[in-house]
């Protein structure tokens, strides 16, 4: 009696873990949105990590002339990426397309789909 008692707990048991492991694919794959690749044409998205905000400029430096700055946790629209001087060790540019027009620096936004290279001149 008590063996069978012990394999009816063990059966059991297997089928409630073979049970969550087939809903696991069906409840990832229900997850709204996906990541932008490099084929895809639309803008890639970042979000401003800086604490005060992001300075925008006119070309990918810091010499460049300033056109305002955005606040931390606003999503801007990236349109490619470049490679400038070093902001805190950190050398990629990031081009704005949309209302913010212009360049910050990726020290300061974290890129959240793929970010393509600026094949053209600015």
């Amino acid at each position: 009696m008590l063996k069978s008692r012990k394999v009816l707990v063990a059966a059991s048991a297997g089928a409630m873990v073979l049970g969550a492991l087939a809903a696991a694919p069906t409840a990832a794959a229900s997850q709204p949105g996906s990541m932008k690749t490099w084929w895809d044409d639309s803008a890639a998205q970042g979000v401003v990590i800086a604490r005060g905000g992001v300075n925008i400029r006119s070309a990918p430096t810091t010499n460049a002339g300033w056109r305002g700055i955005i606040g931390r946790g606003v999503v801007v629209d990236i349109e490619c990426k470049t490679w400038g001087p070093f902001v805190l060790g950190n050398d990629v540019w990031f081009k704005l397309s949309g209302v913010e027009d212009g360049w910050v620096s990726a020290r300061w936004v974290k890129n959240v789909d793929f970010v393509p290279s600026c094949d053209h001149d600015w």
